[in-house]
């Protein structure tokens, strides 16, 4: 039954998904930047021209190469979307061997592995597209079995690859390798440790930690000099460890204003709620999550503080694992029954209610495209006009179409840097783009000032001073003047509609 049951599931997400990218309904930001990292490890090339900077220095994500023998085939974005479906799916395999485990019952252990399937985070997580971290759950639930039933080379090939997904997994590798050696030989809540717990857990922590601080300190600067990005991460709290530390010592007050804006205990219940709130009976294990929740909770943008997207993916593992030891406290057989029944009631009504599925209320939200783009057939005319080796300006959801090439940028991207680098470093010059593809009605005032800009003088490059200048000097002028007074000698139009602009620049 489990095995029916998650097949249909991993179908079902899998073809929305895929409907989300064929009908132009993926963005730029991550997919784009996904897709086009692994066909530039795949072409032997490495610097990300959607996010501008080197593959290995947006995250330590080695296990991208994982991917390119398939993009050598032709493989794309479908491939890591429908990957991240099938690889939660497998995750339920592991749920339900960890609760098989403890549990010693078949029935109940189905129960506590399709609530994690149908987790509405996983939902929203396969629903926002590709992204590292998501696919780090299953082989973390893997290691975690492993331990559990101390196959030690299963446990650390496991662990391997889920830390080569990206660096934040080394955070939860350490907490799991401090709760195995924690109970070394005792018995903990219920939980027999396997032989050479505290031994392995201590490896594994020590490991996690190493990779940890080489894949942040000296891995990712050197493919990015100017510093890793997710420095700004915390704003005013600090942009380094030591200074993260030496902040709380002496403004701590910062650190729990932060705390209280983003709200822990909303973000603890809405993770803990899919399993009837039972991942608090096992504390500990809980813990695994911590690390990478005090990270989402104490940045600054509000986007981090939410269990719908794919930061969330780690503590998500967490609250699974302590869900099946939560309940295996209980010995007494009708107490586990009460509480699997409850964790089912919860977990239906969590992801009918609060996820994305087709019995959800927010399927036909527009969450998924479920019919095919309004504009379909002129964006499929759009990204098939340059040619593979044209360097394109785009704008979002036309970027993840055309990351398979050198150069694709995301408008006002070369001509203005936005999202570029660190601190707007190695701009390329803007003569390098071959066609511009834009959606005229849909720009913001600064992007229609960089759009006149760009038809009028392609070359030049602009800053943020001389947009606001150009803004303020023709406060409300309309793109459509800029188009149609297009130099014929600069660009030529190859369509001109309200909804999409492509123009190839004359060479």
């Amino acid at each position: 039954m489990l095995a029916a049951i998650t097949a249909v599931w991993v179908l079902v997400f899998a073809r929305l998904v895929v409907w989300r990218q064929v009908r132009f309904g993926t963005p730029d930001h991550d997919l784009g930047i996904w897709d086009q990292a692994v066909w530039l490890l795949a072409h032997g090339e490495s610097f990300d021209t959607i996010r501008g900077l080197h593959v290995f220095g947006f995250h330590a994500s080695p296990a991208l190469y994982l991917y390119v023998p398939f993009y050598w085939l032709g493989a794309g974005p479908n491939l890591l979307n429908v990957s991240m479906a099938v690889s939660i799916g497998a995750g339920a395999v592991a749920v339900f061997r960890i609760a098989m485990h403890h549990l010693e019952n078949e029935w109940q252990s189905v129960v506590l592995s399709l609530a994690f399937l149908t987790t509405y985070a996983g939902q929203w997580m396969i629903q926002e597209t590709f992204h590292p971290e998501v696919m780090a759950i299953t082989p973390l639930l893997f290691a975690y079995l492993a331990a559990l039933e101390g196959r030690w080379r299963a446990f650390s090939a496991w662990l391997l690859l889920a830390l080569m997904w990206k660096e934040d997994v080394a955070l939860v590798g350490i907490a799991m390798g401090l709760l195995l050696a924690y109970r070394g030989d005792r018995v903990v809540a219920g939980v027999v440790p396997a032989p050479r717990s505290r031994t392995m857990g201590l490896r594994a922590a020590g490991l996690c930690a190493l990779w940890f601080v080489i894949a942040t300190r000296l891995f990712i600067p050197a493919f990015s000099p100017e510093g890793g990005f997710t420095d700004q991460l915390f704003g005013e709290l600090g942009g380094s460890p030591t200074e993260l530390a030496g902040n709380l010592v002496s403004e701590p007050e910062l650190f729990a204003n932060q705390l209280v804006e983003s709200e822990p205990r909303h973000y603890v219940r809405e993770l803990t709620t899919p399993y009837a709130f039972t991942p608090l009976l096992a504390p500990l294990t809980l813990l695994m999550g911590l690390p990478q929740t005090l990270i989402n909770l104490l940045a600054q943008y509000e986007f981090f503080w939410s269990t719908t997207v794919h930061y969330a993916a780690l503590p998500l593992f967490a609250s699974t694992v302590a869900a099946v030891e939560g309940i295996r406290r209980f010995r007494r057989p009708e107490l586990r029954q009460a509480l699997v029944a409850l964790v089912a009631l919860c977990a239906v009504y969590t992801s009918t209610a609060w996820g994305v599925s087709p019995l959800s209320p927010k399927y036909d939200d527009g969450h998924w495209l479920l019919e095919p783009h309004a504009d379909q057939q002129l964006l499929e005319l759009a990204i098939s006009l340059p040619d593979s080796d044209d360097a394109v300006s785009s704008y979002t959801w036309l970027v993840p179409q055309l990351t398979h090439r050198e150069r694709i940028y995301t408008f006002p991207n070369p001509w203005l840097a936005d999202n570029w680098g660190v601190h707007d470093e190695n701009r390329h010059e803007p003569e390098v783009v071959d066609w511009l593809l834009v959606n005229p009605s849909s720009l913001s005032e600064r992007d229609a000032a960089v759009l006149r800009v760009a038809l009028d003088d392609p070359d030049r490059m602009l800053d943020r001073a001389a947009v606001a200048a150009l803004i303020e000097a023709e406060p409300g002028t309309d793109v459509r003047d800029a188009i149609d007074g297009i130099d014929e000698r600069t660009w030529r139009v190859a369509v001109d509609q309200p909804q999409l602009l492509a123009v190839e620049r004359v060479r």
